[in-house]
């Protein structure tokens, strides 16, 4: 069985979600993931590059990029989805702790 790794270098653009999502499923469906797994997998990755490609880069970024790596480990059933920008960093412990409603 072992390790199947695919990756993409995409525009960290909202039009480039779809061609990684496609990416996803190529790699999820070859590795006969359950569904369910797939859809939390496939909304993670939607999130994950909506929020580069609103908040990652200045808008006057020359070229913004996410490169999307996912790593199918069969015999240790692992699913290891990275995404990797040079945008501005974000610490979301890096902050005040927000108010919870009463």
């Amino acid at each position: 069985m072992g390790v199947n790794v695919y990756e993409l270098h995409l525009p960290a653009r909202m039009d480039a979600e779809p061609t990684a999502q496609e990416l996803l499923a190529q790699a999820l469906g070859a590795a006969s993931v359950p569904a369910r797994v797939r859809k939390e997998l496939s909304l993670m990755l939607e999130e994950l590059l909506v929020n580069v490609a609103r908040y990652a880069y200045p808008t006057d970024t020359e070229d913004p990029f996410v490169d999307v790596r996912i790593r199918i480990d069969k015999d240790e059933g692992i699913a290891e989805v990275t995404l990797t920008d040079a945008g501005i960093p974000f610490d979301p412990f890096d902050g005040p702790v927000p108010e919870r409603p009463t």
